[in-house]
């Protein structure tokens, strides 16, 4: 099926995914997509599969159908890591403001 040979073209380039996209295009050549962002990144046909059908979900599909895609976006290397936001808070960025000032006052001293 769609999502095992998704995962496995993944697999083969070490690659995950971060969104997963749907394409119809029906008989009178009108084209539906849907997309959506993982929470976490995969390769796991299951987890592809389990995204497709929630998109698949949203849509009220009364119409013939001559393509159904499935397609990764924001891909990135297997086991790379990611990056996590942090938002500083405001008691972190008044503490570190303060930080600078003592070291500068140490410095006119």
């Amino acid at each position: 099926n769609g999502s095992e040979k998704l995962a496995a073209r993944l697999h083969k380039k070490a690659m995950v995914m971060y969104g997963v996209r749907i394409k119809l295009k029906t008989t009178d050549f009108k084209v539906i997509t849907r997309q959506m962002a993982l929470k976490v990144p995969t390769d796991d046909p299951r987890e592809i599969r389990t995204a497709a059908l929630h998109l698949l979900d949203q849509l009220v599909l009364t119409s013939s159908y001559r393509l159904v895609g499935l397609s990764a976006f924001d891909l990135a290397i297997k086991d790379q890591g990611i990056q996590l936001a942090l938002p500083l808070s405001s008691n972190l960025h008044a503490s570190m403001e303060d930080l600078r000032r003592s070291e500068a006052n140490e410095w006119t001293r």
